[in-house]
């Protein structure tokens, strides 16, 4: 059973996932895409175009890691809270292959926000039952924050903390200010930098352009993305169904931690209507999508068949996305 690899032998699983990867971005590697060009308001990505762009192989290469090495951590934040089992590298299978679309083939501010915003997760997690909840929350924010100047988008995700801190049901007032000292710190070194550098001006205006350029706006134009994606969230519907179901019999620390994923989801449909940042809007929800989805299959014990199936057509959707879209 196809499945049955991923509740056994780690080695085996490593091996699966780069024999099922590298053909995904063995185009990228043969003829590297060159990296996004500069992005409004997004700083510090653009410092990485001005080192790296002039060498699409290396940054394709060094993308290609990236994924990886989030994928491996996105599975280490599952094991180390309980999420999942130990013996499974599923879920990063599937955080690599929603990650590895060939639109973002190479570095580009959703590969380096979404690291951020991993970290950040963990940090939040761990808010419950630690007496230092105030550096968890001011750290997330600061990563937040940080995430927020190589893409901008990610500034949404700030929303993730006061949602964390009403989930785990902390209502200090130290914790809910700790959110924007700890977000305002990065930006106000951006701010004294772009004052100290008669770049201020241009700061502004970088901003200006981005509020004024917010589109609301759904991309159907291209029919195959528009049928994988719907099973796609097929797929993941069901799963988050079932784990509404089962939920009730789980532990309470296990639900607020799901809870913190779920809600990745949510803020991740605004992210989603940004087309013109990101063609295929699925790397965002990445993270939600290879939990729920993982859980699901790991814990159907049922018609092994069926879900093989289910789980080898969600493979073929995503590499459709990657070679057809």
């Amino acid at each position: 059973m196809l499945v049955n690899l991923f509740r056994k032998n780690y080695i085996n699983q490593y091996l699966f996932i780069l024999l099922i990867s590298i053909p995904l971005w063995i185009g990228s590697f043969i003829n590297p895409q060159p990296m996004e060009e500069y992005v409004s308001f997004s700083y510090l990505y653009n410092l990485f175009y001005i080192l790296l762009s002039p060498f699409p192989l290396f940054s394709t290469i060094l993308a290609y890691i990236m994924v990886l090495l989030q994928g491996f951590f996105f599975n280490q934040i599952l094991n180390r809270h309980n999420l999942v089992s130990n013996t499974t590298l599923l879920p990063m299978f599937l955080y690599v292959l929603f990650s590895s679309s060939v639109s973002i083939q190479n570095l580009n501010p959703i590969l380096f926000f979404t690291l951020f915003i991993l970290i950040a997760i963990n940090r939040l997690m761990d808010c419950t039952n630690t007496p230092d909840v105030q550096n968890k929350i001011f750290s997330a924010a600061i990563l937040v924050s940080v995430a927020s100047l190589f893409c901008i988008q990610s500034i949404y995700f700030l929303l993730l903390l006061p949602i964390t801190l009403i989930i785990f049901k902390i209502y200090y007032w130290r914790e809910w200010t700790t959110i924007l000292f700890g977000f305002a710190f990065p930006q106000i070194i951006l701010i004294l930098y772009a004052f100290f550098t008669d770049k201020l001006e241009m700061l502004l205006y970088s901003l200006k352009s981005y509020i004024t350029s917010i589109s609301f706006t759904v991309d159907v134009t291209n029919k195959v993305a528009l049928i994988t994606n719907i099973f796609i969230l097929l797929v993941f519907t069901v799963s988050f169904f079932v784990y509404l179901i089962s939920s009730t019999d789980s532990i309470v620390a296990y639900r607020k931690k799901t809870a913190i994923i779920s809600w990745t989801f949510i803020i991740g449909i605004v992210l989603a209507l940004y087309t013109y940042v990101m063609p295929l809007p699925i790397q965002i929800f990445a993270i939600p999508f290879s939990f729920f989805i993982s859980r699901y299959i790991l814990k159907f014990r049922y018609k092994a068949i069926f879900i093989d199936i289910i789980f080898l057509l969600l493979v073929c959707a995503l590499f459709i996305n990657v070679y057809l879209v």
